[in-house]
């Protein structure tokens, strides 16, 4: 279903956009992770998603300029 769903955002939406998107997806287990379990991640796993989310925004800002 969850692959179903990405299929028909992606149709309606621009490519880069579902990109971002889809490198916020850790972030958000991540946040999850934390509130409910209450499992913590290392210094080292927050930067790592982080840098994701960097690379894949600045590859979005490197495109439209």
């Amino acid at each position: 279903m969850p692959y179903l769903a990405d299929l028909f955002t992606l149709r309606r939406i621009p490519a880069q956009a579902f990109g971002l998107f889809m490198s916020v997806n850790p972030v958000l287990a991540a946040v999850v992770g934390w509130i409910i379990p209450g499992r913590n991640l290392a210094w080292t796993e927050w930067a790592s998603i982080g840098a994701t989310v960097a690379a894949n925004s600045l590859s979005i800002v490197a495109r439209r300029g």
